[in-house]
């Protein structure tokens, strides 16, 4: 669609639980690193969307080494959220360290306690309805983005369903990104470390993840509450995203 953005899709129109309202379109979209973009692609996906927000999910070393390659010429507001995890990264890369069995859930899970300002930047962006159309992206576009875009839906009510297809929806794309990737200096061949596992997006790990959150912290909607994300709050972001049906 766009050269160089690596698996960019939208997020829109999937049905909340109660089928009442729907995730409005050409609101939200997701994507890995936009940094082998050139600056005409980067334009132009930023004027046929109308991309105002971009969300960098990267760690900032990550950020500032990478960069942001054409998107950095394209008109737009750039947040920093990064999404950490206790584990440590792998040395001189920026890829983490994952435990050989079932690595992505517990990983994704880490997210949470080791990136709460970055969670309640991210949330308090997209309620507000000047913000317009957002980009949230990351390195890969799977987990980091994958597990944001999974709170965010679950926060406004989407279909559970819903939210594991469209976590699953890029994993025909998935080898390609890894090998692109890995020509990267702040990846590189470290990421022929992590488990097989952690180059998929399999439906198993994202109805775990999402049962885990529910036990753990009450659902993404009680960790907002904990976090001092109010009631006001969570209405606005689901005026602003969702729609009637």
């Amino acid at each position: 669609m766009y050269d160089g953005a690596l698996n960019f899709r939208e997020v829109g129109g999937l049905p909340t639980a109660d089928g009442r309202r729907r995730l409005r379109r050409g609101l939200l979209y997701r994507s890995g690193t936009p940094q082998l973009m050139s600056e005409e692609a980067a334009r132009r996906m930023v004027e046929e969307t109308g991309i105002r927000l971009v969300v960098d999910l990267r760690q900032e070393k990550e950020a500032a080494e990478e960069g942001q390659g054409g998107l950095a010429a394209a008109p737009h507001t750039r947040i920093s959220a990064p999404f950490l995890v206790a584990a440590a990264q792998q040395a001189g890369s920026s890829v983490p360290v994952m435990q050989a069995v079932d690595p992505l859930v517990p990983h994704y899970l880490g997210y949470l306690p080791s990136s709460e300002d970055s969670i309640l930047r991210l949330f308090r962006a997209l309620a507000d309805p000047a913000t317009g159309p957002a980009l949230l992206h990351c390195t890969a576009g799977k987990d980091r983005t994958g597990a944001a875009v999974m709170l965010v839906l679950d926060a406004v009510g989407i279909d559970r369903g819903a939210i594991v297809g469209d976590y699953v929806a890029g994993k025909d794309e998935i080898a390609a990104v890894f090998d692109t990737l890995i020509a990267l200096p702040s990846y590189g061949e470290r990421l022929a470390a992590l488990p097989a596992e952690a180059r998929t997006t399999e439906r198993e790990t994202a109805e775990r993840y999402l049962v885990q959150l529910d036990l753990r912290f009450g659902g993404i909607r009680g960790w907002l509450r904990d976090h001092g994300f109010t009631a006001d709050e969570l209405r606005a972001l689901e005026d602003t995203l969702t729609e009637d049906s």
